[in-house]
């Protein structure tokens, strides 16, 4: 579904709360983007990364634009999805870490919000990984278009 949207890459994330296979059957996931891809009509061909330790995002994303993460609790200070993307250039990267059915832990927020993270609370029911994914895309990508639009007049 995120090839659908439009994403560059995907990469997945080991967390406290979630374990991934070393191997993350990417041989089965480059089939469902390829498809995804050719019923979408998508002009991006979505990159399948390996999967990566939490800790090591920062580094990996390597200050190519803005690390967004979404999570399941309110931080101090923490502003709106729409008051983060208010003057986001549309053509600067954006990184989305959407956190495991178990969350992300207080240790890893710290963590990411030390090296530059901005935490963003999606304001509905707690959603399942899949589907914060998706609403987060989806949220990110009207948001960013409808601000281009409003700046272009």
């Amino acid at each position: 579904m995120a090839t659908e949207i439009g994403v560059d890459s995907i990469t997945f994330v080991q967390s406290r709360f979630c374990i991934s296979k070393k191997d993350n059957n990417s041989e089965r996931y480059g089939a469902i983007i390829k498809e995804a891809i050719q019923q979408s009509g998508s002009l991006k061909d979505t990159k399948l990364n390996d999967v990566i330790p939490l800790m090591e995002l920062p580094s990996f994303w390597n200050k190519k634009g803005t690390l967004l993460f979404f999570h399941q609790k309110s931080l101090k200070g923490q502003l709106s999805l729409s008051e983060v993307l208010q003057d986001y250039p549309i053509e600067r990267p954006l990184a989305l870490l959407i956190g495991s059915e178990g969350g992300l832990s207080d240790d890893e927020c710290i963590h990411l919000l030390s090296n530059g993270g901005i935490p963003i609370l999606l304001k509905t029911n707690i959603l399942r990984a899949e589907t914060a994914a998706i609403y987060a895309l989806s949220s990110v990508q009207t948001l960013l278009q409808e601000n281009n639009k409003t700046r272009k007049i």
